[in-house]
């Protein structure tokens, strides 16, 4: 994908545009989402989403653009990063998914 000036999709900081890859979009979320996590390295977060080493490092090295997590492995990744619901949603929505409404 080819980087524009002035964007800001150059820099790891700024979140990504809806435009962008689902790849993109959905690495950056979930990148952010670990560095700020407590249990720090990453095999303490797939063991507690409960995912094998294999499918966490599928899907944090995927370079295939037509790959997509399954919606329970995106549910899985945000209970084992303890995730709020809005970082939950968030997160299933850079992967195409969403979560039923929350009942009154």
């Amino acid at each position: 994908m080819e980087r524009t000036a002035g964007t800001g999709q150059g820099r790891t900081d700024e979140i990504p545009e809806a435009r962008q890859s689902f790849r993109d979009r959905f690495g950056w979320y979930l990148q952010k989402y670990m560095e700020r996590n407590p249990r720090g390295k990453h095999s303490d977060i797939y063991k507690a989403a409960g995912l094998s080493k294999q499918r966490f490092s599928k899907i944090l090295n995927n370079h295939d653009a037509d790959f997509r997590p399954r919606k329970s492995t995106v549910i899985l990744l945000a209970m084992g990063l303890e995730l709020t619901r809005k970082e939950s949603e968030d997160l299933l929505h850079c992967a195409g998914y969403t979560l039923p409404p929350v009942p009154p």
